[in-house]
């Protein structure tokens, strides 16, 4: 009678293991197919900018032998506001591909994902974005015991962290000088010096 309750209360911790993962499965399977049709969007864009690359250098070439020096400063100023903002596009792209794998490790550790609201981004830099899609075509080799391990020793990290602020706010608050300098405390960093003007009372 024991070994056959045992046995039931074995299969209904399987049954309710069995459910989370397939319930992980299928929340994986969904942003896999996100993050593909996503990848597929930036190559398209890519192809895009190096077609407009190329254009753009056959108009260079065409405008070097321009002897219209007014024409020629034109260009170069909207040549730099253009590189100013492939700049920034390529920023929001790389901050989009660390988004993306944060939410995949996410993802995998059974957690669901954060979903904010990512403009879309028309084109990028074609040499950046080159890097940035051969680094989205390489699979991410993480099993769970490494995911597992980097979230104890970040959690880790956020409790020592929190001991040190608690421990630097009550020097500030019980500090009777008007020069309160926050130390190094157990590793960290010096936070820096506070000289406070003398109380009114």
């Amino acid at each position: 009678m024991v070994k056959d309750m045992k046995v039931l209360r074995n299969h209904e911790r399987c049954q309710h293991k069995l459910h989370e993962l397939w319930g992980t499965i299928w929340k994986l399977k969904a942003f896999v197919e996100a993050y593909a049709i996503e990848r597929d969007v930036m190559k398209l864009q890519r192809d895009d900018a190096l077609v407009e690359a190329e254009r753009a250098d056959n108009a260079n070439v065409k405008l070097a032998g321009s002897g219209n020096l007014q024409q020629k400063i034109k260009y170069l100023e909207q040549l730099k506001n253009d590189n100013r903002t492939l700049c920034r596009k390529n920023r929001a792209l790389n901050m989009r591909n660390v988004k993306q794998r944060a939410d995949l490790v996410r993802v995998k550790s059974g957690c669901l994902p954060i979903v904010d609201d990512v403009p879309t981004i028309d084109t990028t830099d074609s040499a950046s974005l080159d890097d940035l899609l051969h680094e989205l075509d390489e699979p991410i080799v993480r099993n769970d015991e490494e995911i597992l391990r980097s979230m104890r020793e970040f959690s880790r990290f956020l409790e020592q962290r929190l001991v040190r602020l608690h421990l630097a706010k009550r020097k500030l608050l019980t500090s009777d000088d008007g020069s309160i300098e926050v130390s190094k405390l157990e590793g960290d960093t010096v936070i820096g010096e506070l000289v406070a003007m003398p109380n009114a009372r």
